[in-house]
């Protein structure tokens, strides 16, 4: 543990600015220069959002053509130009809820993020 902190975790805190380390020494000491609130920036996982919005957009298509093919109520009375449409219409959701969940604000304040793990 002693290893872990003084070789990556302290450093770490040092270059964001939450202490002052002094390597040397082994010191560590609060900055004195903190802000009133600290925030965490959580980035969300890309790749896993667009795994997530591919495979709703896939199972929504294959439901709309599935109920169409098999001539289910609401479906199967439909042309292909509105099946083309319900499916047209999935993808446009598809791609607004990936782009709303990768290009929004993810911060929460350290109070809070520490509030819920000691919860």
């Amino acid at each position: 543990m002693y290893t872990s902190l003084r070789q990556f975790h302290c450093p770490k805190m040092a270059d964001a600015g939450l202490v002052e380390f002094d390597d040397r020494d082994g010191t560590v000491r609060l900055t004195s220069d903190l802000p009133d609130e600290l925030v965490i920036e959580i980035e969300p996982d890309t790749a896993n959002v667009r795994r997530t919005a591919l495979g709703a957009l896939a199972l929504a298509a294959g439901a709309v053509l599935g109920a169409w093919a098999a001539g289910l109520p609401v479906f199967g009375p439909l042309s292909f130009a509105g099946v083309a449409f319900a499916v047209a219409f999935a993808a446009v959701a598809a791609g607004v809820v990936y782009a709303v969940a990768v290009r929004s604000d993810h911060g929460v304040s350290l109070g809070d993020a520490l509030a819920r793990v000691d919860g």
